[in-house]
């Protein structure tokens, strides 16, 4: 039974390390090439994006750049003979396998797609195993040498590798998707003239958009960017409220700074996804939202959800924007329609437009 020597177990552990430090698609690739490499020689090494309906490869990276370019080349043959390949039937399994365990040399150089693909890339022997993306697509790694077949000991390797593998570009997504959210929060804040701060639980500014680095100069006389702290008293009351042992759907209630006659509205929303928080920031004029409401008997909360229905949000919207649970947003609803006199949010928008 083949085994890994200590020398390949330390190689091994070098290369976890390796991949689990990448952080995006680019890096991630390059330290699966590198990582790889340092275990098992290849004189071509690609990962390809493989659709499953229709079965089909969409795009690529490879170890080389002039295998790259013949690759683009003759993409078209690859995709019309690709289920003659003799690791075609077996890619899915989840298995590491080789084109010798299905085919000789010669059998394998007898295929359309040696013939009109691999040839071209001076390919005879290769070692493949997949990776799950979603349900349409998986990515598919390949080595690839021209002569020296791949060993046991090669794919006990990869074996290995794999989890690991799968483990790592899980978080690769996961973290892209994040970032891609946050774009998304920050531009749609700043879309409503609300600043947004992203920050660690110690304080430290991860993102700050450029409202709120307006806000917290005219409010806290403080010019801050990535990377400092939250200023004073915004800092004492963030500490308080994230050492705060209310349970997670205890609304917390926001800091209000007045200055000029205008005053700043700050709420605090966990990021459950990196255990970092949101601070949305909204700014008012104090004397002329009370004129608008008074009339009405509205609370301050009751004010608020009502501004943000009356900018066509829904009962979800609201709970996320103002840092509540949709239940609390819905009973905040009930009691403006009663004190607004109307029974449909569309008169309520209506009804303080008017006022």
């Amino acid at each position: 039974m083949e085994t890994l020597s200590h020398h390949d177990i330390l190689a091994l552990n070098r290369a976890i390390e390796e991949i689990y430090a990448a952080r995006d698609m680019e890096s991630f690739y390059r330290a699966v090439f590198s990582a790889i490499h340092g275990m098992i020689p290849y004189e071509l090494c690609s990962c390809n994006d493989v659709s499953l309906h229709p079965t089909r490869v969409l795009s690529w990276i490879m170890s080389s750049q002039e295998h790259d370019t013949i690759a683009r080349k003759f993409l078209p043959a690859l995709n019309t003979h690709l289920q003659e390949h003799p690791l075609f039937p077996h890619w899915l399994s989840g298995e590491v396998v080789k084109t010798a365990d299905y085919a000789s040399r010669n059998q394998f150089k007898a295929t359309g797609v040696y013939n009109e693909y691999y040839w071209h890339l001076d390919t005879e022997t290769q070692i493949w195993f997949s990776l799950p993306v979603s349900q349409e697509n998986v990515a598919v790694f390949a080595l690839s040498r021209r002569t020296t077949d791949f060993s046991e000991r090669d794919r006990l390797a990869l074996t290995f590798l794999k989890p690991h593998l799968i483990g790592s570009l899980r978080n690769v997504r996961e973290l892209g998707n994040i970032r891609l959210e946050r774009d998304l929060l920050q531009r749609g804040a700043e879309a409503e003239n609300q600043g947004v701060i992203l920050c660690h639980a110690d304080g430290m500014i991860l993102c700050i958009s450029a409202v709120a680095r307006e806000m917290l100069e005219k409010y806290f006389d403080a010019r801050l960017v990535e990377g400092n702290t939250l200023p004073g008293s915004l800092w004492a009351w963030f500490k308080t409220e994230t050492l705060s042992s209310l349970p997670k759907r205890v609304e917390r209630e926001p800091l209000t700074v007045v200055k000029e006659g205008k005053s700043l509205t700050i709420k605090l929303l966990n990021d459950f996804t990196t255990g970092d928080y949101i601070l949305f920031m909204v700014e008012t004029n104090s004397a002329v939202q009370w004129q608008n409401l008074q009339g009405y008997g509205l609370t301050g909360r009751e004010s608020e959800v009502l501004r943000w229905l009356a900018k066509g949000k829904t009962n979800g919207e609201i709970a996320t924007i103002l840092g509540m649970s949709k239940r609390t947003a819905e009973k905040h609803l009930e009691h403006i329609f009663t004190k607004l006199g109307v029974e449909t949010r569309g008169a309520a928008a209506a009804a303080i437009r008017k006022g």
